[in-house]
């Protein structure tokens, strides 16, 4: 069973091979022509559905795909576009806009934003399935699956590829959600053609390093391109650079035209692109057109048999019809504490008096110097009483700090701050029975502890959209619920 009814369509990396398959074998299905006669099932699949076409950016291909994919199955849309004047020009906020959508009877809705990781936080505030269709320089799920779609189309396959993406792979969230699917399909090999500006991010390269997909980077689309059989080519995007400077000096740093097609390539080479291209700095020159390779055209066309697949998928009329149950994900709750000992504990001679309170908090083998800085990122009472011993001698750290707070026991997130800016220390939580000693340890999800550092995440208090920052601990650092930015333990800000 593939379960998708209720299931959001965020990000691909929630997918697995399986997944994208099963959504293309319907597809194909779907994209039959000859299947679309008098009797097409197909005509009134959604009937009596209301989906919602939520977009804040402009959008040609996207949107009107997915109108006619509902148009051509009698699907009620609910048409929200931000400059035809809707509220958003007043100050309302996504969420308010989500709901109001929900309450006049939204069962799916698709979202375009320019914020990373919109979608996600739509989807942690609505009870119906969210789709993605692109947000900010983050994913696009759906463009993937049509692209993947086309692949197969025109390869006969997926598997043993050479596939070359071409442009910005910095800022492109089409290559980027393309690159993560592609990792999934064995044998392939991937080349990455972009200005050194705009190359391909290293976390994405992790990935294919992670699941061992060979992959190259190269500077010029000739040195590679007799070797591939797809050819992806992207705009270089304006509105992503902060520094119109940057966008002039990259902008026709890769041209495809007929002349380089001429020097040699393979015969099954077809060019695709997520389109649209730049009628000014043309990525794709117009003489490519009429060349048996260029498929652009054709594989935007592939958008309405591949959305038609999602909407009946996660409205649960199309595939298995199973209900998906997303993976639970831990919140703050309760810190990591570990209790090593309790009962009571006299006071030692020179010891700072830290047992000298009958009721309060120990926060002890503080490195030395960092006192007020726990202290600084601690949420305390302005009337509490507290001690701080710095630079105290200590046989583990040689130097250490101990603050004490007297009646006042730690909350989850203040332990978990601690946990974050001093991992070697122990709490003492003191009280009428006794003592309790014990260290934190991060939980696997921290919620409203630390702050995203990408200045386009949609939890970026600049958007003062009021949304929880959410991050999923692991070895290496945080990464981030809504955009994926991994924040490294060196990076971290506490909010």
């Amino acid at each position: 069973m593939v379960a998708f009814k209720g299931r959001d369509i965020i990000n691909i990396s929630d997918f697995n091979l399986e997944d994208l398959v099963h959504v293309l074998d319907i597809a194909e299905e779907i994209g039959e022509k000859d299947s679309w006669n008098d009797d097409c099932v197909y005509w009134n699949l959604l009937r009596r559905k209301t989906v919602a076409n939520v977009f804040f950016e402009n959008s040609t291909r996207t949107r009107l795909s997915f109108t006619m994919a509902g148009s051509y199955t009698g699907a009620f849309y609910l048409p929200f576009n931000i400059h035809d004047g809707t509220s958003v020009k007043k100050g309302e906020t996504l969420h308010d806009s989500m709901k109001m959508l929900q309450a006049y009877g939204a069962e799916c809705a698709i979202i375009r934003h320019p914020c990373d990781g919109a979608p996600q936080w739509v989807a942690d505030c609505m009870d119906f399935p969210i789709i993605n269709a692109g947000d900010g320089s983050h994913e696009h799920p759906t463009q993937t699956v049509l692209d993947l779609f086309t692949i197969r189309k025109l390869q006969e396959s997926l598997e043993g590829l050479d596939i070359a993406l071409v442009g910005d792979l910095k800022y492109g969230r089409t290559v980027h959600s393309l690159t993560k699917a592609l990792s999934l399909v064995p044998k392939t090999r991937l080349h990455f053609i972009s200005p050194r500006q705009l190359q391909m991010p290293d976390y994405i390269k992790q990935v294919l390093s992670e699941r061992d997909i060979n992959h190259y980077e190269h500077s010029r689309i000739e040195d590679v391109i007799g070797d591939v059989d797809i050819l992806y080519m992207t705009r270089v995007q304006e509105e992503r650079f902060g520094d119109r400077a940057e966008y002039e000096a990259v902008k026709n740093a890769l041209i495809l035209n007929k002349r380089l097609l001429d020097r040699g390539v393979r015969e099954n080479l077809r060019i695709m692109h997520p389109l649209p291209r730049n009628k000014i700095a043309m990525e794709i020159a117009t003489d490519v057109d009429d060349t048996l390779y260029a498929k652009y055209f054709e594989q935007a066309g592939y958008g309405i048999p591949t959305r038609i697949a999602l909407l009946g998928l996660v409205l649960g009329i199309l595939g298995d019809r199973e209900t998906y149950i997303p993976p639970t994900m831990e919140s703050n709750g309760e810190p990591n504490f570990e209790v090593t000992r309790t009962g009571e504990i006299k006071k030692k001679e020179g010891a700072f008096l830290v047992y000298e309170i009958e009721e309060g908090t120990i926060i002890d083998h503080i490195p030395g110097g960092q006192g007020r800085k726990v202290i600084s990122y601690l949420d305390l009472p302005e009337n509490i009483t507290y001690t701080h011993g710095a630079n105290l001698p200590s046989r583990k750290l040689g130097k250490k700090d101990v603050v004490k707070l007297f009646d006042h026991h730690l909350r989850s997130s203040e332990m978990n701050k601690i946990a974050l800016v001093a991992p070697e220390a122990t709490i003492n939580i003191k009280s009428i029975d006794g003592i309790k000693k014990g260290k934190v340890h991060l939980p696997k999800s921290l919620r409203d502890i630390i702050e995203c550092t990408n200045p386009h995440c949609i939890s970026h208090k600049q958007y003062v959209e009021h949304v929880p920052t959410v991050f999923n601990t692991n070895d290496n650092g945080f990464d981030c619920h809504y955009c994926d930015k991994t924040i490294s333990k060196k990076e971290v800000v506490l909010k």
